[in-house]
């Protein structure tokens, strides 16, 4: 595995230590030290130790060749220093990678290169150390004189057996030899490991001196054992592996090192993640901020997540995270903050209680200069011949939206709300620019949104993080003023990535077209550039809804986009669409009963029963699974999934570990990105076989065809049952029914993106206790939980700023209108000036502007997903006593008792069923009797022996017969039902449901039959009635 540890020290005399005893130590030899003016000569003996992969001892050009013997050149370098205090050398620690597609070559390449590419000009000593065993003593070991905890080296293995140094002071003789197998130790094997010693000096052009100056741009400034200037090995190691791993065509990344430890994962985790790690990297960095409980990280979260903060929003956050004791003095200190801006009204230009930091500001600003550069720039026009091919499929309104798009801005926005058909003008658009021999490229803030623009003709649509890490590595070919670039779902995208994304767009010339709806969810990181950029650029507005199928809903979708959220909520309940329960346990359970209702026969075609066109959408992380588990009980319970099971340890949507159960048949939802295995976050599909090291999932690709992904589930940890999901995740999808759970932190942009999803049919299930009643809903659902962004405000630095300018101007303006010439010259000559620095400035800061920026593509991967996790097939035994979902979710719901209602409903309907058909079996008998008596050549052939036994009868008896088969068929009929639900005793036949009418039924059919018998001989009924 690849980690970015890398750690630099001085070896200073004042501490005892000399170069010599440590290069005799990092190449396991033996070193004479000619001693110094603190220290005595002594010589160093390590060579009985473990043996080395690799040593070496790098020289600059032009030095003298002795210097490659250790003893030389360090006893020099002692020489050299002459204070009592003096840093004598520099030691460098390097975490290598132990992947296997590394080679013990590769290791010494990528230490070498390091060496000679930041530290060019001193003389380095560089050793490999391969993994080395440490055993932890677990408990107390009275005949060795050894105490719980003692942590040792294995120095050698032989015949079964462990020798092991001990630390000094242990015992007498440090080394003791133990058993493999003794029960009451643990074996730990670090990774390889490089160590390079480094002078502080460079060499004289004579090769064989050191430099009166020491080199102090190659060192650090360390202070109480961290670096504060200067170069920082760890980041400096992590970015050069990146370079190496991919200059070799390995798809290795680098872990970094965070105030969160990091799991350590295997090689699996580092094949092909150049592009997909953001994900986890996030959550990750979040927690590592916190960690450092001080104010500046506690800054940094905050505005990771939001541009503009409050005072209310600092407490909430301190309070969250930190213990009462020291909320107070956090909070004082949190205000200090040089990097903390107060933000003020743009006209009044009074100070408003909202606060920002002076890099937020900065970034929006930059997002702001490269937007204007874009949209001002001259566009390649589209001829009317060509706009005119594409329009037959376009409503008014989107036709009207095409035209000024073609002939329009740099920068274009579509503003439309859910369910207006963005996709069909975007498809119409890039039709007619690559008429016009321009090339479109089209992205989604996620994969589930680049696989829609898939399924609506842009084939070559992707993630628009995998594009911008793509071109970083020079994977994507771009033609300089011939590109269009669509990005759907605007709203969604945070500044970072919209950054990057705008200055590629400058660079390269691109006409960008922004879609989406900026009524919905906000990014989760910072950012609210898309909604700002509506009502600054040209802006195509799309309002006819066409979605939903029914009037009805079709206005209540864009009351919902209006923010007339009440009167949307007013036809929701209307419709029926509102079910309303005392408690969240029974909402869970009512919307789990209306989904199996809805669901009873998914083999049936038809938007009621497909798995892959519903969706249930709650708040949490713990909902989502609680709700999941119960959908694939329901499942479980009807046959539909396989009865053998796998208990799986996975990792949730909020990084947290969590235990889930699954079946073949269910539906699975991939949450982390593999690029090896072609997953996506969000892709879904039906685990079709179960294996405890394999799972293989059948995908569905834009809706068209079937891939099958084979992984190993205690490896990619990265996925969950797929049947409910979060808002966040559901927005841009579109389904025929929806089942959303609510949720008292409901504001209006959730609502929207909740109760706009469906085609057909919309289901919200409220608990009261969490909404008393439709009036307490409704101020729940107003509340607004959009973001605010610094483009709405300004500062007191911009303010002086554009003062001074005005003065300035002023100034030579009154210059210029001088009597004087004197005066007018040098009025012309200032103001000549200052359009020259204005250009200078100007051309500085459009490079600038254009810079990548090396912290969005330099991020490090989160362990968890893809730690070794735990994957077992559950026991017969278990199986018959799992009846309830995990622990977190058996206090919200009662899933026994829900399965028995969805049972009793799934045989009640099985039961109606069987009444149906055997009523219909009824009446074909009563039709075949009369058939028979209209024409007897149709009588059945058994009948014909005994023919003129019935052609003989009267009528009226003829009725009778008719009358005693209906009824004794029914209650036979019925008798079954009956028996199926009592069993085959029939001893509770009382208590079926059916009991009453299964009764009825015999008391007609004896009355038939006593009406016969009056009328027939023994004989005759024998022969009429044969066994019946």
């Amino acid at each position: 595995m690849a980690i970015g540890f890398g750690r630099v020290e001085f070896i200073k005399r004042s501490e005892g230590r000399n170069s010599c005893q440590l290069s005799a130590y990092l190449a396991r030899s033996r070193i004479f030290f000619e001693g110094n003016c603190a220290l005595e000569p002594k010589l160093y003996d390590f060579s009985h130790r473990e043996n080395v992969s690799d040593h070496e001892i790098i020289l600059p050009d032009g030095a003298d060749e002795n210097l490659k013997i250790p003893e030389v050149l360090w006893n020099l370098a002692e020489r050299k220093e002459v204070r009592k205090d003096a840093q004598v050398s520099m030691h460098l620690v390097l975490a290598l990678p132990d992947d296997k597609e590394i080679t013990l070559e590769d290791r010494i390449e990528l230490t070498r290169t390091f060496i000679k590419k930041h530290y060019h000009g001193l003389i380095a000593e560089c050793v490999i150390h391969p993994p080395e065993r440490k055993i932890e003593f677990t408990e107390e070991n009275e005949a060795l004189g050894i105490l719980k905890g003692t942590i040792g080296t294995v120095i050698e293995e032989k015949e079964g057996n462990y020798i092991v140094s001990l630390p000094k002071g242990v015992r007498a003789n440090p080394f003791v030899e133990i058993g493999t197998k003794y029960p009451g130790m643990s074996v730990q094997e670090h990774n390889w490991h490089a160590h390079a010693q480094l002078t502080t000096r460079r060499l004289k052009d004579n090769g064989i001196e050191l430099e009166d100056k020491k080199a102090t741009d190659l060192m650090p400034v360390i202070k109480k054992g961290k670096v504060v200037s200067g170069p920082d090995v760890g980041k400096l190691w992590a970015q050069h592996q990146n370079e190496f791993f991919l200059s070799k065509g390995l798809a290795l990344r680098v872990d970094g090192n965070g105030l969160v430890p990091q799991e350590h994962l295997g090689p699996v985790r580092m094949r092909g993640r150049a592009f997909a790690l953001l994900e986890e990297h996030e959550k990750r960095l979040e927690l590592n901020e916190i960690a450092a409980s001080n104010p500046q990280n506690i800054l940094n979260a905050i505005t990771k997540r939001q541009s503009v903060f409050t005072k209310d929003d600092v407490e909430r956050f301190i309070l969250k995270h930190t213990p009462a004791d020291k909320v107070s003095d956090l909070i004082k200190s949190f205000w200090k903050q040089e990097d903390l801006v107060q933000l003020r009204d743009k006209k009044s230009h009074e100070f408003v209680s909202k606060f920002t930091t002076k890099a937020v500001l900065n970034e929006e600003r930059q997002i702001l200069r490269l937007a204007d550069r874009i949209s001002n720039k001259t566009q390649k026009q589209v001829p009317e011949s060509i706009q005119m091919q594409f329009t037959k499929d376009l409503t008014h309104e989107q036709r009207r939206a095409y035209k000024n798009i073609l002939s329009g801005e740099g920068l274009c926005c579509i503003q439309g709300y859910a369910g207006v058909g963005k996709s069909y003008l975007l498809k119409a658009l890039k039709d007619a620019y690559e008429e016009r021999g321009l090339n479109v490229r089209s992205f989604g803030p996620d994969n589930a949104t680049a696989n829609v623009l898939k399924e609506k003709g842009f084939s070559s649509a992707e993630n628009l993080y995998r594009f911008l890490y793509s071109h970083k590595h020079g994977l994507r070919n771009l033609h300089k003023g011939f590109e269009i670039w669509v990005l759907d779902e605007a709203g969604k995208v945070g500044n970072k990535p919209l950054l990057e994304f705008l200055k590629l767009a400058e660079k390269k010339g691109v006409k960008v077209i922004l879609a989406g709806d900026s009524s919905q969810l906000s990014p989760v990181d910072r950012g609210e550039a898309f909604k700002y950029f509506c009502s600054r650029y040209q802006t195509e507005t799309l309002e006819d809804i066409q979605r939903q199928k029914d009037e009805l809903s079709r206005s209540m979708a864009k009351d919902l986009a209006l923010g007339k959220t009440g009167e949307a909520l007013d036809k929701l309940s209307a419709k029926g669409s509102i079910k309303w329960s005392l408690t969240k346990k029974e909402a869970m359970e009512d919307l789990i009963l209306k989904w199996a209702e809805d669901h009873r026969d998914p083999g049936k075609s038809g938007p009621r029963n497909a798995l892959d066109s519903s969706i249930i959408v709650a708040h949490t992380n713990p909902e989502v699974r609680t709700l999941n588990e119960m959908v694939r009980l329901v499942r479980k319970q009807r046959g539909e999934i396989s009865h053998r099971e796998f208990k799986c340890e996975v990792v949730s949507g909020d990084q947290d570990k969590a235990t889930i159960f699954i079946s073949e048949g269910d539906r699975i939802e991939f949450r982390k990105k593999d690029t090896e295995l072609g997953v996506s976050n969000r892709d879904t599909g039906i685990l079709i076989r179960a294996e405890k090291d394999q799972f293989t999932v059948a995908l569905q690709e834009n809706g068209k065809k079937t891939r099958i992904v084979r992984f190993d589930p205690s490896r990619y940890r990265g996925f969950q049952l797929g049947y409910a999901s979060t808002a966040h995740c559901v927005q841009g999808r579109t389904v025929d029914r929806a089942y959303i759970l609510h949720s008292p932190y409901l504001n209006k942009q959730m609502a929207y993106v909740k109760l706009t999803r469906q085609v057909e049919e919309v289901t919200y299930f409220v608990p009261k206790e969490e909404a008393a009643n439709l009036s307490d809903l409704k101020r729940q659902a107003l509340r607004d939980g959009s973001k605010s962004a610094t483009y709405d405000y300004t500062d007191t630095e911009a303010i002086e700023k554009l003062s001074s300018m005005e003065k300035r101007e002023s100034e030579i303006k009154a210059l210029r209108n001088s009597e004087e010439f004197g005066s007018r010259f040098k009025g012309m000559t200032i103001q000549a000036w200052e359009q020259v620095k204005g250009k200078a400035l100007g051309f500085i800061e459009r490079k600038q502007d254009r810079s990548q920026s090396s912290e969005f593509f330099s991020f490090k991967g989160d362990g968890i997903a893809t730690s070794r996790g735990i994957v077992r097939e559950v026991t017969e035994k278990e199986l018959k006593k799992l009846t309830i979902v995990p622990a977190e979710a058996a206090e919200k719901i009662s899933p026994k008792e829900v399965i028995e209602k969805i049972s009793d409903q799934d045989r009640a309907i099985e039961i109606n069923k069987e009444m149906v058909k055997m009523n219909r079996r009824a009446t074909k008998i009563e039709k075949d009797l009369y058939d028979q008596d209209a024409n007897p050549s149709n009588a059945p052939k058994s009948f014909e022996k005994d023919a003129f036994a019935w052609r003989d009868l009267p009528k009226e008896e003829r009725k009778l017969f008719s009358s005693y088969f209906t009824t004794a068929s029914k209650a036979s009929e019925l008798r079954e039902v009956v028996q199926a639900e009592c069993g085959e005793s029939l001893e509770g036949a009382s208590k079926s449901s059916y009991f009453q009418e299964w009764q009825k039924a015999c008391a007609l059919r004896n009355e038939s039959a006593y009406q016969l018998k009056p009328l027939l001989s023994k004989e005759e009924c024998r022969g009429l009635l044969k066994e019946k």
